[in-house]
């Protein structure tokens, strides 16, 4: 009875044991069925971070290679600007250096010019008293002065017109030019030239008082007349004409001439660009007028153009601004 009674409490104590056994069992069961899912986070986690720091070093990487490129490029540039301060440095120089040569020109041409003019002077003298022995020159030798007086006077004329070309304007005097009579004391005076042809001007002016200098604004009108009176044949018509638009003064002189071929107008007022003609009745022409009064109506900050078709007159126009102070 003692021995039966002993066994269940061995029996019990065993399942005592067993169970805690069988719990720990479980919990061992549950830990291993865990240790996937915590190893798949691991291994996420471990990716992720992989890919972040291949981010981090392409962006790392991307930023140095920018840098260097950029390191680069500022040394081109720097190399590339220096290049050009000497090129510029050297464009200067050779600029400074045109300069002075086309000075030294401009005097040496002003010199010749006026050396020519004295001799050429004497020459139309000697010619003049010449002509005047009227009872010692036979027919042929009234021929030959004549010719000798036409060429002495061409060449004074392009002497002259040399001299203006190159002379340097260092007066900086402004006279109130009384525009209106100007232009009315310069008609007068071409007429007796148009009257040779028997040509006749016309003049339309209003009053315009303008801040220049008196030679240089007569020498523009006085060129633009000449120029229409050579250009227009005999009983010719020519009109001048003076306004004012806002703040400009506008000189306008209309011929009915034999006009400008179209190939001659783009050069008009270049400097011997333009191929000399002869006035309908064989005046001669230097080829510097035109450009003359180009260059004195631009230092006045004006302009001149032109429209011509041949065989139907020329007309040129003349702006010069008005300054009211």
């Amino acid at each position: 009875m003692a021995a039966c009674q002993r066994r269940p409490v061995q029996s019990k104590v065993r399942m005592d044991h067993v169970l805690p056994l069988y719990e720990n069992g479980n919990s061992r069961q549950d830990h291993l069925a865990e240790l996937p899912s915590q190893n798949r986070q691991h291994v996420i986690l471990l990716i992720i971070g992989i890919v972040a720091l291949l981010l981090v070093l392409s962006i790392v990487y991307l930023i140095y290679s920018n840098w260097q490129r950029s390191r680069q490029s500022i040394k081109r540039l720097t190399a590339l600007n220096k290049s050009i301060s000497e090129k510029n440095e050297k464009l200067q120089l050779a600029l400074l250096a045109l300069q002075d040569s086309q000075q030294d020109n401009t005097r040496i041409i002003a010199m010749v010019a006026h050396d020519l003019r004295t001799p050429a002077a004497n020459v139309q003298m000697s010619v003049d008293m010449l002509k005047q022995s009227n009872g010692l020159l036979s027919t042929d030798d009234r021929d030959y002065l004549e010719i000798i007086s036409k060429s002495t006077t061409q060449t004074l004329n392009l002497i002259q017109e040399l001299m203006h070309s190159y002379e340097k304007d260092t007066s900086n005097s402004k006279d109130a030019i009384d525009l209106e009579t100007m232009v009315h004391d310069c008609v007068e005076l071409m007429q007796l030239w148009a009257n040779d042809k028997q040509q006749t001007i016309t003049v339309n002016t209003v009053p315009i008082i303008f801040s220049g200098s008196r030679e240089k604004i007569w020498r523009v009108i006085s060129n633009l007349i000449i120029n229409a009176i050579k250009f227009t044949p005999r009983h010719g018509h020519i009109q001048v004409r003076l306004e004012q638009k806002e703040h400009e003064a506008i000189i306008q002189v209309q011929d009915n001439g034999i006009g400008i071929p179209l190939e001659f107008q783009d050069k008009l007022f270049e400097m011997g660009k333009v191929t000399r003609r002869q006035g309908t009745e064989g005046e001669q022409s230097t080829g510097f007028g035109l450009a003359i009064v180009k260059q004195i109506i631009l230092a006045y900050h004006g302009k001149i153009y032109v429209n011509s078709l041949p065989n139907q007159g020329t007309t040129f126009h003349v702006h010069l601004p008005i300054i009211n102070k």
